[in-house]
């Protein structure tokens, strides 16, 4: 069954920081340390190994399908082979000296044998959005 998670934020930073933050690797390090590597080029695909601190971790492949130049990012987001066809969209908008963040999940399915799949997906990319946030103020 397919699902779609919707999160917003205003980020008391421009948009050109927040898409810093988003796409280069020396920043998306530092409040997203799991990914090894990052290009904001359609087709640049990157792989790691992510899940819950205490729980089994996921094998994760991304692939970047979209790029709006400080507008938009799309990437594939594979669960582990749990949830194929999943995207997550970050799209940003000014608003005056802040930026509006709207980050769309899109998942092709959500699979019933993996209890609190939901759940644990909304305090994932809650805790994403949420750290963008706080690396961009904090650094603009």
């Amino acid at each position: 069954m397919a699902e779609k998670l919707v999160i917003e934020r205003t980020i008391d930073a421009g948009t050109e920081r927040v898409w810093r933050a988003l796409t280069d690797i020396k920043d998306l390090k530092q409040w997203l340390p799991f990914f090894p590597d990052f290009k904001a080029e359609v087709g640049f695909e990157t792989e790691f190994e992510l899940g819950p601190k205490d729980g089994q971790k996921y094998h994760h492949v991304v692939e970047v399908l979209e790029v709006e130049e400080g507008k938009r990012l799309t990437y594939s987001w594979d669960y582990g082979g749990m949830s194929d066809g999943s995207s997550v969209t970050f799209e940003l908008e000014a608003d005056g000296d802040k930026t509006k963040l709207v980050l769309t999940c899109d998942f092709a399915s959500v699979p019933a044998d993996v209890p609190d799949f939901m759940k644990n997906a909304q305090e994932g990319w809650n805790y994403t959005a949420d750290g963008l946030k706080k690396f961009s103020e904090s650094n603009s």
